[in-house]
């Protein structure tokens, strides 16, 4: 695929886009060197450079400073090349556990997709609760309705009309309902949709800060300022649309107009 890609790239014969992907190609890695050399001057680093030092350190060090006796790694599936070191290194040490998330019909069709990186990590990394069968999935007797909705707003509303069908705070099975979105943008107008005697629920909660009003406030403040201009006069000008838009957010909307 790299190959394939590169292969457009005709000397000479650069696309004005080309040029400008080239330009900044070039000047990456300078950039990069840069860019880490300031982060680990201020003792702070992204997730990819805090893994590549561990692995570093693993690498230079024949013994490395531990600061536990032992290490558990729970719920990991698709591992990357610095997690494997890790993982082989402490497992070398006699210093990690792993426990793994998993059902049995993923491993005995050795071709199932599904479970190509547990049947890898099992195999490199056994568990503890290696004679430990689970079997949920075949196991265990699934009632499943199927309900057919056009659109996502019928999907909150139905969720009200289950979950006012099965409450009922007396049956223990009652407090082991969770409402699973397939969707988390739907997070907000599900907590809307849910009855009003329900008082406890399980509902995924994986909601991105993008999608909440502060982060389009902040948004919106940070695009007023990066068209704002200077009048003749040394007075800062504002574009009128973004402004309005800020003073009809919900957040500012709903404030009294004497606090602003």
């Amino acid at each position: 695929a790299i190959n394939n890609y590169w292969s457009s790239f005709k000397k000479d014969q650069y696309s004005v886009h080309q040029e400008d992907f080239i330009r900044l190609w070039n000047v990456l890695p300078e950039i990069y060197n840069l860019f880490n050399q300031n982060l680990k001057q201020k003792k702070i680093a992204y997730e990819g450079m805090v893994y590549r030092q561990v692995v570093k350190k693993i690498r230079e060090n024949t013994n490395p400073a531990l600061a536990c006796k032992t290490y558990i790694f729970v719920g990991f599936n698709a591992l990357n090349p610095c997690e494997e070191i890790l993982f082989e290194y402490l497992k070398k040490e006699n210093k990690a556990e792993f426990y793994w998330d998993y059902d049995e019909h993923y491993l005995v069709n050795q071709f199932h997709e599904a479970g190509f990186f547990i049947r890898k990590n099992l195999k490199k990394f056994p568990s503890p609760l290696r004679d430990f069968t689970f079997n949920n999935l075949t196991r265990i007797d699934k009632n499943i309705e199927i309900i057919s909705v056009p659109s996502d707003v019928g999907q909150t509303k139905l969720i009200n009309q289950v979950l006012q069908k099965i409450h009922n705070p007396d049956d223990i099975k009652y407090f082991n309902t969770a409402v699973v979105l397939a969707d988390e943008h739907l997070l907000m107008p599900v907590l809307h949709s849910i009855p009003e005697e329900i008082t406890e629920i399980n509902v995924t909660m994986g909601y991105p800060v993008r999608n909440t009003p502060v982060f389009s406030l902040v948004k919106k403040i940070i695009e007023l300022q990066q068209y704002i201009k200077t009048g003749s006069g040394g007075n800062f000008l504002f574009y009128y649309k973004q402004v309005l838009s800020i003073l009809n957010h919900q957040y500012i909307a709903s404030r009294d107009i004497t606090e602003i």
